[in-house]
């Protein structure tokens, strides 16, 4: 999802372009923000993805009654449920009977991946409980340098030029001060941003999808799938 951060006019004539695909391409409307998209990752890039099998039960769950927004993405063998509270989120993939009114969950847990699974488990009943649980679902790491990296971009393909993409983040004035003078630190900052959210357009965000263990940002790319 784009994180452009408006269309803001530089000095150049160059605006910055709508939200559209930004480092990843999602089919999620560009518009949404990221923590109401409605957007799975699958097991095989997200360790904190839970397996389970449904049963109807007397006793168990209603998703359509749950407090909270539930999204379930029909698919063959597998159906994908997205529980969601805010910007905090469990991504299952469900066998069996999900559609009945009510339903048990009996969760597969792999012993490789034990650590991200429990940490997944945590997060649902979590979810369910009505806590806020913030520990579970820190704060991404360099939150702030994604964001620029996917602004840089998105600048970039509208055809913004370096000095261009300098002015829009680090503003006029900063860049009127630092970008022609003895030091060339704030061109360097650019360059390596654009070079690292184009590495990261390329499939870096694997990566950093399986270290976060499912964060409580929306992201997508290959791996991600979208409900209607």
């Amino acid at each position: 999802m784009s994180a452009t951060r408006g269309s803001r006019s530089s000095r150049r004539g160059w605006r910055t372009p709508p939200p559209a695909s930004g480092g990843s391409t999602f089919a999620e409307h560009p518009d949404v923000p990221a923590a109401d998209a409605r957007l799975f990752w699958s097991a095989g890039l997200d360790p904190a993805a839970l397996a389970a099998e449904a049963a109807p039960s007397p006793r168990g769950i209603d998703l359509a009654a749950l407090p909270f927004r539930a999204v379930l993405l029909r698919g063959g063998a597998e159906d994908r449920l997205m529980l969601a509270r805010g910007g905090r989120r469990v991504t299952l993939g469900v066998r069996g009977c999900v559609h009945a009114c009510r339903i048990d969950l009996v969760f597969a847990v792999p012993l490789a991946g034990l650590r991200a699974q429990a940490l997944g488990l945590r997060r649902l009943a979590a979810l369910i409980a009505g806590r806020e649980a913030r520990a579970l679902w820190p704060p991404l790491p360099k939150a702030a340098r994604y964001a620029a990296m996917l602004s840089a971009l998105d600048a970039r393909a509208a055809g913004a030029s370096l000095r261009d993409i300098a002015e829009f983040l680090y503003g006029a004035r900063a860049v009127a001060a630092g970008w022609s003078g003895r030091s060339d630190h704030l061109k360097s900052r650019v360059r390596r941003l654009v070079r690292d959210a184009a590495a990261m357009q390329r499939g870096g965000y694997r990566a950093l999808v399986a270290r976060g263990g499912g964060s409580s940002k929306g992201g997508g790319g290959g791996g991600a799938h979208h409900a209607e």
